[in-house]
């Protein structure tokens, strides 16, 4: 049915409290940044959404947020699905903050909807009052930063006239499949 919810499967959470030095410097993570959380979707549109919101509720930062383009139905295993999204912070009681803001975000916020009555087609809309630290760097937009992130067939994302989107942050949004219009 049209405008049914198309909800973001969280597949696996996990939390590495002190994780190996080895591993931190590889991922380049802050210093100060010992511990890591991890969580893996089918879904990678709202799960960029949802670790932004993490960094908005909890004192982390995202270091790694890679999506798996084979697509939420050809995930290599079970719990890889087609994102993975990795968080640092200084101590597990803020990866915990950081990961149950993200699941709450995935779980209550974000979501796919169909468009057609038979579910073939889909559509991911999203408005973002103000931007966490992830999705500002992202877009290079400052960090507050209101953002509107659409994907369905090609129609623009419309924008408040006085909303700030520089040429670099038109380019950044365009190439993760955003397109921002602006209202006259």
């Amino acid at each position: 049915m049209t405008g049914d919810l198309i909800r973001t499967q969280i597949l696996s959470v996990q939390q590495l409290p002190n994780a190996d030095a080895a591993l931190l410097s590889r991922l380049n993570v802050p210093e100060g940044h010992r511990s890591l959380g991890l969580i893996t979707t089918n879904c990678d549109d709202a799960s960029y959404a949802a670790l932004d919101e993490a960094t908005k509720k909890a004192r982390v930062r995202v270091v790694y947020a890679r999506s798996m383009y084979a697509g939420s139905g050809s995930a290599s295993t079970k719990l890889a699905g087609e994102f993975i999204g990795i968080l640092s912070a200084e101590n597990p009681a803020e990866i915990k903050s950081g990961l149950e803001a993200a699941i709450l975000y995935l779980e209550n916020e974000a979501f796919f909807r169909t468009a057609n009555d038979d579910g073939s087609i889909v559509y991911f809309a999203q408005c973002i009052s103000r931007t966490g630290s992830y999705l500002s760097k992202e877009a290079g937009v400052p960090e507050g930063t209101a953002m509107a992130r659409k994907l369905a067939p090609n129609e623009p994302v419309h924008v408040r006239k006085d909303a700030i989107i520089t040429p670099a942050a038109q380019d950044a949004l365009r190439e993760r499949g955003i397109c921002a219009v602006r209202d006259e």
